[in-house]
């Protein structure tokens, strides 16, 4: 749709939902999915991980001092896009939950992705 000046907006690209989201931190916990760090677990310490699924995905995770705080950013193949505060809703009291183990991953596997960035 064109405004009265000629104005096209880009076209809006959906984003990627929290379950999609969720179903990718899921797969690279059990190594349904192998990834690569762009940079070690280590050298960042603070600051976000970015890890290249092999399906085409990207997670990037905020490492805060070794320990996993929240998925900051995925990526899909198609170039789908969604950010940390796009998944708060509002029964999050404003913090996300995102990323607490009894909503998106269990304990074990929150174990098994914490040792697979580690490397």
């Amino acid at each position: 749709m064109t405004d009265t000046w000629g104005y096209r907006p880009p076209p809006v690209t959906p984003a990627v939902s929290r379950e999609e989201a969720v179903a990718q931190v899921r797969a690279m916990a059990t190594g349904d999915v192998t990834f690569t760090l762009e940079r070690s677990w280590a050298d960042v310490f603070c600051g976000n991980v970015v890890a290249r699924l092999a399906n085409g995905w990207t997670v990037e995770i905020f490492n805060d001092c070794d320990d996993l705080d929240y998925v900051d950013v995925v990526v899909a193949p198609d170039g789908r896009r969604s950010t940390f505060e796009d998944w708060l809703g509002p029964d999050d009291g404003g913090r996300d939950r995102f990323w607490e183990a009894s909503t998106c991953l269990s304990e074990g596997e929150y174990r098994q992705l914490l040792q697979a960035l580690r490397g």
